[in-house]
């Protein structure tokens, strides 16, 4: 079973996760070649952009480690089956508000507009997540055939999403801050923002094992 159905290929394989980074790299790069961008109309917020930079690298060491379990085993038991079953809704749920948050992001970097308020956060949907994987271990159908091993996956998941939401929580800050007081960033810069964000939205449909 997958998150989304059946997908077009494996979750962030080794090659793709290389180019993430490398990407995360180059725009590094840019911005520390920003600070004598003849574009600006004013100084450049290097502090700014570098915390943002370094929590993406984050949210990139969190989907690492989201893989890292997930290919542990690439096959899973009849328990684990079962209780994957039962939280899909909760898990699409879940996966589907940290894409939304992703995509909030990009669009206000790539359009320059402010993000009108905080943004919803993801706690309710975890909390939603956690409380239908204890309703499973009480009366789930298939409940009897899960070990502790079998809720690995979903626990890992559960602390993955976590970090993710306080980096993402973090990058609302910076980007509302950067609105308020940055002059207009280069069209370079914006662009491989907004399209770094984009790449970040693909990778956080996480896909689940086939059962």
């Amino acid at each position: 079973m997958f998150l989304l159905g059946e997908p077009r290929s494996a979750y962030m394989d080794i090659r793709e996760e290389s180019s993430l980074h490398s990407f995360l790299s180059s725009l590094d790069g840019i911005r520390s070649a920003a600070a004598s961008e003849f574009e600006l109309s004013g100084p450049f917020k290097d502090e700014a952009v570098r915390r943002i930079i370094e929590r993406t690298r984050r949210m990139l060491d969190a989907f690492h480690a989201m893989n890292v379990v997930i290919a542990k085993n690439p096959h899973c038991t009849a328990g684990e089956a079962a209780v994957l079953r039962y939280t899909r809704e909760q898990r699409f749920a879940l996966s589907a508000r940290i894409s939304h948050l992703f995509s909030v992001l990009a669009s206000s970097w790539k359009l320059e507009f402010p993000l009108g308020g905080a943004l919803p956060g993801i706690e309710n949907s975890r909390d939603r997540l956690l409380a239908r994987i204890s309703q499973f271990r009480r009366d789930g159908e298939g409940k009897d055939l899960a070990t502790e091993q079998d809720y690995e996956l979903l626990y890992a998941y559960v602390l993955v999403t976590g970090q993710l939401a306080r980096d993402i929580a973090a990058v609302e800050g910076e980007v509302s801050t950067l609105r308020k007081r940055m002059p207009l960033i280069s069209r370079r810069l914006l662009l491989t923002v907004h399209a770094h964000v984009h790449r970040l939205k693909a990778c956080s449909v996480v896909s689940m094992r086939k059962i």
